[in-house]
């Protein structure tokens, strides 16, 4: 704390605030992996209704073998929900070529684990 004290009170610093993504596969996304894997392993056709939901071209990389996480990035918001955690604010300076940086969270202020975003 006297090390805090002593930059904030030399204007040495600054506050950053941010915020943290959590995401997490949309469930049809997962519905329409399990009902394709289905189809390879057991014959099963998938239902028309688990694709018409899915961007088609997510359905056509998932078709191909290709994981969501190795999709291209601007299909990320067809494939993840994605939760903002925060805002989270930390004090940095920098002396003699080294940032140095406190975090200014609370000790509880955490997501329960495993996270779970909100709707589900």
């Amino acid at each position: 704390m006297p090390e805090l004290r002593r930059h904030l009170a030399a204007s040495n610093g600054w506050f950053e605030v941010f915020f943290v993504p959590k995401r997490q596969t949309k469930r049809s996304i997962i519905a329409y992996a399990t009902a394709l894997e289905q189809e390879h392993t057991q014959g099963k056709p998938i239902p028309a209704e688990l694709s018409q939901n899915l961007h088609p071209e997510v359905v056509r990389l998932l078709r191909r073998g290709i994981s969501p996480l190795d999709m291209p990035r601007h299909l990320r918001d067809e494939i993840y929900d994605i939760t903002q955690l925060g805002p989270y604010v930390r004090y940095r300076w920098r002396e003699q070529k080294h940032l140095s940086t406190i975090s200014l969270g609370l000790l509880d202020d955490y997501p329960p684990f495993p996270f779970v975003p909100s709707g589900f």
